[in-house]
């Protein structure tokens, strides 16, 4: 099996709400959709999703990345040689890991559908009867964080609640302590600072916000402040969640080795995709270590792609997902289900998800095919 075509389209889809965090407001979700050809036929999709407050990618970028870069040195090779492909993106570029995940995401699509075989089977196979993902709630004042919590409980999220913080402190203090009022006792609850914070800072609202049976503080200080990450993981009693840190299974080792945080949420978009997010979770896995799958805006098939991952890994214990029916106008892809808080995977081959080509073609601002 060779790699004759890659087709590569980026697009602008509106979203029905705003989403606001302490590191960004968005409200139209830019997606990066990619359609790996081979001659026997078979198709894989994948998606990339670049945010330049996360990756540091905009949708320019990662197009042009797959368009002159990565697609060209791909063509003839052999789909099933995901690791020789990895190291030929990463000689063709640094960096550039959304553009990298749409195509790592296509071929393993790809792999399933060669071999007849849905993705978490590729991935060493199914380690839970069922995925939860996590009720979200993005930046918002106290009152109505309470208001969103309350219905979150009543669609059926019981099984975790996210909040996103990171703005004003006691505002913040403030968010958790309505959060937890709201959800009751038994739903776990995590914030998300977003690097919000500074290490004082971070130290001084946790341990207030700990009197509210707060479970995970996600990533409250600056990236590469590792140091102060570890000295926030020290001086409080929750578990500290690593995110905008962890970008690669190296990231992974360090983090362990300075005992700075507790957890990881390990981003495809961040990793590049499936192939380098399976070394970090069994390097966590390693130490003992619990991890989410996280998320931005998406379509079906990065959230199928997570779905996948989550099912493939026993630490995996949370799924991070803004589900694209309540929050994109329409979604480039189909075949994926909710129910409540539960994602359910098809049946099929593969990531299991199909392109709506009308929907594309609404909001598709480039295309190009590479030969």
């Amino acid at each position: 099996m060779k790699i004759t075509e890659i087709k590569v389209a980026s697009l602008e889809v509106p979203m029905k709400k705003t989403v606001k965090t302490s590191r960004a407001q968005q409200d139209v979700a830019k997606h990066i959709i990619v359609q790996i050809f081979t001659n026997n036929g078979l198709i894989g999709i994948g998606e990339g999703a670049p945010r330049p407050h996360i990756t540091g990618e905009n949708l320019e970028s990662a197009f042009l990345t797959i368009e002159k870069y990565i697609g060209p040195v791909l063509i003839g090779e052999d789909p099933l040689n995901i690791q020789i492909i990895h190291k030929k993106m990463d000689r063709a570029t640094e960096l550039n890991t959304s553009a990298k995940c749409a195509i790592d995401l296509a071929l393993y699509d790809l792999i399933g559908k060669h071999f007849g075989a849905p993705v978490y089977d590729l991935l060493g196979g199914r380690t839970k009867d069922r995925l939860h993902i996590n009720g979200t709630c993005d930046i918002h004042e106290p009152k109505l964080v309470s208001e969103i919590l309350k219905r979150r409980v009543k669609e059926g999220f019981t099984y975790s609640i996210k909040i996103k913080v990171g703005t004003d402190p006691l505002e913040d203090i403030e968010r958790v302590r309505v959060a937890r009022e709201a959800i009751g006792p038994e739903i776990d609850l995590i914030a998300d600072a977003n690097q919000g914070w500074d290490v004082p800072t971070a130290i001084r609202v946790l341990r207030r916000m700990e009197n509210f049976d707060l479970q995970i503080a996600e990533q409250p200080v600056y990236w590469e402040d590792l140091m102060g990450l570890a000295e926030v993981t020290r001086s409080v009693r929750l578990s500290i969640m690593a995110d905008e840190s962890v970008w690669s299974p190296f990231d992974a080792m360090q983090i362990i080795q300075m005992k700075a945080a507790h957890m990881l949420n390990i981003k495809l978009i961040k990793s590049g995709g499936l192939y380098n997010a399976q070394k970090i979770a069994t390097i966590a896995q390693s130490a003992n270590m619990k991890c989410m799958v996280g998320c931005t805006i998406e379509t079906s098939i990065l959230c199928a792609a997570e779905g996948h991952f989550a099912m493939a890994h026993e630490n995996v214990k949370y799924i991070d997902q803004w589900t694209p029916s309540e929050f994109l106008v329409e979604d480039p892809a189909q075949g994926l289900e909710w129910k409540k808080d539960l994602l359910i995977l098809p049946d099929k081959p593969g990531l299991g998800v199909e392109l709506n080509e009308k929907v594309i073609d609404k909001y598709k601002t480039c295309e190009r095919l590479i030969k």
